[in-house]
């Protein structure tokens, strides 16, 4: 698997954001590329955060898991503000 850097994570969010799919094909497709991201995401959170007791990793962390759950279900727009929102913490 490739490691992702803060820039390649953030134009996925971007992405999937962005994204407008067509038909339910389209919609599994997208939602297999969204459980991807997020899984190169946390990744990238565990091995770029020094203090793995910290309080606001582990609820990062949280998320993502909450997230990649929520992926298998039809992509909702609250999803994808909730992508956004996590997108958002990151870059703090």
């Amino acid at each position: 698997m490739k490691e992702l850097k803060l820039n390649e994570c953030l134009n996925k969010f971007d992405s999937i954001i962005l994204h407008g799919y067509k038909n339910e094909e389209d919609e599994c497709i997208f939602r297999s590329e969204i459980k991807k991201t997020l899984h190169y995401v946390r990744n990238y959170i565990i091995k770029s955060s020094p203090n793995h007791d910290n309080r606001t990793f582990i609820v990062i962390l949280e998320f993502i898991n909450y997230l990649i759950k929520e992926s298998f279900y039809p992509i909702t727009f609250n999803f994808l503000n909730r992508i956004n929102g996590l997108r958002s913490q990151i870059l703090k």
